[in-house]
């Protein structure tokens, strides 16, 4: 149960901006590019063009691509077009960073098993072992001693 709820059109919008949105990509809005470019602090953008976003029609969207004074490197997007099923792509990269994490941290005593389950692409159920560390870091309260059984899903 949610400890609060919001409503509004600028909830809508950033449902939508989100459920149109592509991994490892910020998707903003024309006001935001306003907002932004009014704070003239070097934000970078890129025009994705047209999207539609349900209830509001079609709007000229962009994605947030940096900032002139940020110096560190960025994640690169995959090439993934909207629509495309990129649930699994993302999935094993989830996978690869628990099991580097879980190879880091075996030598700082952390201990146990935990299982979690995940909700695949098609609707299937996927369960998995999470290391120590990443009970504590992705996903705290949200993993079981055992293989856990519906409907826990991350």
């Amino acid at each position: 149960m949610p400890r609060y709820c919001l409503f509004g059109d600028t909830v809508n919008t950033a449902s939508r901006m989100e459920s149109t949105g592509l991994p490892y990509r910020i998707h903003i809005s024309r006001s935001t590019v306003q907002t932004l470019r009014s704070l003239d602090e070097g934000y970078k953008i890129d025009i994705r063009g047209q999207t539609q976003l349900k209830g509001k029609g079609v709007e000229e969207t962009t994605w947030l691509v940096g900032n002139a004074g940020f110096p560190r490197p960025l994640p690169a997007p995959q090439d993934i077009k909207p629509g495309e099923p990129w649930q699994d792509l993302i999935y094993r990269e989830i996978t690869a960073a628990v099991a580097k994490a879980h190879q880091d941290a075996a030598g700082t005593g952390s201990s146990g098993t935990a299982w979690a389950r995940t909700r695949g692409e098609g609707g299937e159920d996927r369960v998995g072992q999470v290391s120590a560390l990443a009970q504590r870091v992705l996903c705290p309260g949200r993993v079981h001693t055992t293989p856990p059984t519906p409907p826990h899903f991350l």
